[in-house]
């Protein structure tokens, strides 16, 4: 009875250490895609863009260039609104899903609460994914 048991507990232990081992390494490539893409972000850049008051809301506008040779499938922009002296008041964010070929350029448009303080801003480039 006691060898049944030891026999028993092996064979569980057996699918869950690789099972623990296969997401080890699916993590492992995960991060090393994750090093990758995020090292591809120097090549895209934004252009152009502008901010202005709407009303109650700050609209922000303008457009991410892929100048790499891969696709991007996913970007960030980062838009960070300052004070008069530079001391960040608030940040926000928009993305897109759309596949960005290399030299493509993708129009972004996004809306915030407005601020009073708000008197500076600025747009970056946060996290990529490429193919």
């Amino acid at each position: 009875m006691k060898i049944l048991l030891i026999i028993l507990i092996i064979l569980l232990a057996i699918p869950t250490l690789v099972f623990m081992c296969t997401v080890g390494r699916c993590s492992y490539n995960l991060a090393e895609q994750e090093g990758v893409s995020q090292e591809y972000r120097s090549q895209l850049n934004i252009p152009s863009w502008e901010w202005h008051r709407d009303g109650d809301y700050i609209r922000a506008k303008g457009s991410v260039k892929n100048n790499g040779n891969k696709i991007v499938r996913y970007f960030e922009v980062h838009i960070t609104f300052m004070d008069e002296r530079g001391s960040i008041i608030d940040t926000t964010y928009t993305n897109s899903g759309e596949n960005l070929q290399p030299g493509w350029s993708k129009n972004w448009d996004t809306m915030h609460r407005w601020d009073p303080r708000m008197h500076k801003a600025e747009a970056s480039i946060g996290k990529v994914s490429v193919y």
